[in-house]
């Protein structure tokens, strides 16, 4: 896992040089600062794993998240948003820099690269890759989203989940917290960590002095509200702030608040035995088909209550208009684990491991069909959106970036965010009648846990391509599905054999696509050693190859 972020960073970085040369700023270089203090503000919650199906405003009837419902029917709701990665770290590379994150380097990336022709990437990694397990990201040559609103003055901080390396003070964040060098915590209860693995900590628990017990969502929202605090205070008032809450939840380990579980168990136990603990077999995969965990509940419930202390801060401090919201999860919920999971026998496997359900969607994280690839989205803007409604207007990953500058009113960065757009256009009247360049893309060249393995996909109009390489253990090596999305949005029908023409189109492209994921002059011998010379790239790992 660590080299996998280190070859995803490492190309972000060596790109972002590249293209940073291209940005264009105001004349002075900086925006003046009464053009600052008109801005909106702009809030980012990210939530980590929250399926399609998972709030009230998207279907769900057994979570409650009557805030976060609000915020829908106040706001506009994206019922065809997509993540860049089915996994969380890709997935926030994608929205860190605007960039799809197989132009990064991903698992097994030097194998992705010499199939591909990018040679010279090979040979850089080749020789130097397998003595870098630095997960860090080169501070002198990245330009974030991050650094993009600290550029135009704005206060700027991060709250929560990061797992993108060195911290996000060093990314254009004046402020952090809650932020590890891992995926997840091991408890969402102070100390959130056990007796050793303190280390993976990248802020002081000790300092802070946090009571044993605290839940996580509850402390990061009080942080939260502390930065915003803090940002009204005195002449800061003056300029305006991008915050990023970015939840744990609703990530295993399954820890929902106590206070929760009565409300959820009295539902469980109104449901009938063929409503509860569903189930459905998927390749060599389990996949739950009902919604009934509890303990996810009750962690969705303690989410939805962080939204409604948010907007309640921001209403009681005459910011509600001022002030944009946008919500999304990184990946699809995760529903499926394998078959011989724990030894155990399916319907167990559903009801104490597996979290949600994307029901009717297939899959979840960890897959490229729908279920591990559609997210929640949700924008609430006063000064841009024209209108409460819903949007069938696709969006992807990489759009968060420059969505929230247009939202702010900042210019925008396309030689840096080249594989997204501003999706403003679809929060007016445009939203039926604007259109964008398609495929969407995704490479997925790793086989995770309860995942379909080895897989690429290619999204155009209706039809969706899965093009399969593995593992050969499971049947399905070396096969191509083909869908129509707005007729089987379940996946039901693989059509390839009838429309063969179509396989071949959307095929082209995808190898199109990857024969163009890096321009190969930027890792010649010379380029390649500057680079790596840095103080932070160090082999920071032990005889085993982990911190």
């Amino acid at each position: 896992m660590l080299q996998y972020v280190q070859l995803q960073l490492l190309f972000l970085s060596l790109y972002i040089k590249k293209q940073h040369a291209a940005i264009a700023k105001t004349s002075d270089g900086r925006s003046k600062i009464n053009e600052v203090s008109k801005r909106q503000n702009i809030i980012l919650i990210l939530i980590d794993d929250l399926g399609i199906k998972d709030l009230g405003c998207y279907g769900s009837k057994f979570y409650e998240t009557p805030n976060i419902d609000t915020l829908s029917a106040e706001g506009v709701k994206f019922v065809n948003a997509y993540a860049a990665h089915p996994m969380c770290l890709p997935s926030r590379v994608a929205l860190l820099s605007g960039v799809y994150p197989a132009r990064f380097g991903q698992n097994d990336g030097q194998k992705e690269f010499e199939k591909y022709g990018h040679l010279k990437a090979k040979k850089c990694f080749g020789k130097f890759g397998a003595n870098i397990f630095s997960d860090d990201l080169p501070t002198n040559q990245a330009f974030t989203l991050g650094e993009a609103f600290k550029e135009h003055g704005y206060q700027t901080a991060w709250l929560g989940k990061w797992h993108l390396g060195r911290p996000p003070t060093d990314h254009g964040f004046d402020r952090a917290f809650g932020h590890t060098s891992i995926g997840s915590i091991q408890s969402h209860f102070a100390p959130y960590f056990r007796p050793g693995h303190e280390k993976n900590n990248l802020w002081d628990l000790e300092k802070e002095n946090i009571k044993k017990g605290t839940y996580m969502a509850d402390l990061l929202t009080t942080k939260t509200i502390d930065a915003m605090t803090d940002f009204r205070s005195g002449q800061k008032k003056e300029k305006p702030f991008f915050v990023v809450l970015s939840h744990y939840a609703v990530h295993s380990p399954l820890e929902g608040p106590k206070q929760f579980h009565g409300t959820f168990e009295k539902k469980l136990t109104s449901m009938s035995p063929g409503q509860k603990y569903r189930f459905d077999f998927d390749r060599e995969a389990v996949c739950k088909t009902s919604q009934d965990n509890t303990e996810y509940a009750a962690m969705l419930k303690s989410v939805d209550e962080s939204v409604g202390r948010v907007r309640a801060f921001l209403e009681a401090d005459g910011l509600k208009e001022s002030t944009t919201i946008v919500f999304t999860s990184d990946n699809g919920g995760e529903s499926t684990k394998p078959t011989d999971y724990g030894k155990m026998s399916p319907k167990n496997i559903v009801k104490e491991h597996i979290n949600t359900s994307n029901s009717p969607y297939r899959g979840g994280k960890f897959w490229l069909y729908e279920g591990g690839i559609r997210v929640p989205l949700i924008i609430y803007s006063a000064n841009k959106q024209k209108s409460r409604h819903v949007t069938q207007f696709r969006s992807i990953g990489m759009d968060i970036y420059p969505t929230l500058l247009d939202l702010a009113g900042l210019p925008l960065y396309p030689s840096v965010h080249r594989d997204g757009i501003s999706l403003v256009p679809a929060l007016t009247k445009l939203s039926k009648t604007w259109h964008r360049k398609e495929p969407f893309f995704w490479n997925y060249p790793k086989v995770y846990d309860g995942g379909e393995g080895i897989c690429s996909a290619a999204l155009k109009g209706a039809f969706k391509v899965i093009q399969f390489r593995g593992p050969k253990s499971d049947g399905f090596s070396h096969t191509t599905e083909l869908y129509n999305i707005l007729s089987d949005p379940s996946e039901q029908i693989n059509i390839a054999a009838e429309q063969p023409k179509k396989v071949q189109e959307l095929l082209g492209e995808l190898l199109f696509w990857k024969e163009n994921w890096v321009d190969d002059e930027d890792f010649t011998t010379e380029k390649c050693k500057e680079f790596l010379k840095y103080d932070q790239w160090k082999d920071v790992t032990n005889s085993t190859g982990t911190y």
